[in-house]
């Protein structure tokens, strides 16, 4: 056998373990991130239901509905207003699914950290794609999404 074959079969090798780590990581993430689900709200999740509650269907899709509402709701952001500043906070993907949710759940806190944790775990293998397709090492991309997936500051 060539070096070229031994090297492809490595790389087939290494892709596999990969492959089997991943699911572990998306489950750990799953786990540790699961305690939000517990079913409570904070902050600005209050806001995002009354807000989800009170957006028609066609406002999702229409950025001046946020322009108007978003810059005046956000506490944290206030500095920025009081410079002068103008937030935009277009996300009209997140907000069906807030919408989604307030329909098929209710107020419930689950539904909403659900739709929280949901894309998070999608994220992260997507990270572990592009990982891989950048650096081609697929136990290292594995390694990078779980960095992404379990850190607490998502």
């Amino acid at each position: 056998m060539g070096t070229h074959a031994l090297r492809v079969i490595r790389e087939a090798s290494v892709a596999r373990q990969a492959g089997l780590w991943l699911p572990l990581v998306l489950v750990a993430t799953f786990a540790v991130h699961a305690v939000s689900l517990q079913g409570f709200y904070l902050a600005d999740d209050f806001w995002h239901l009354h807000e989800a509650a009170r957006t028609g269907w066609l406002q999702v899709l229409d950025p001046e509905h946020y322009r108007a509402t978003d810059d005046r709701a956000y506490w944290f952001l206030a500095s920025h207003r009081a410079e002068g500043g103008h937030l935009f906070y277009f996300r009209p993907v997140l907000r069906a699914l807030e919408k989604l949710v307030l329909e098929l759940c209710g107020a419930s806190p689950v539904g909403f950290q659900t739709i929280g944790l949901a894309p998070h775990l999608a994220s992260t293998a997507i990270v572990a794609w592009l990982a891989w397709r950048l650096i081609r090492h697929p136990l290292l991309a594995v390694l990078i999404a779980a960095v992404f997936g379990l850190h607490p500051g998502h």
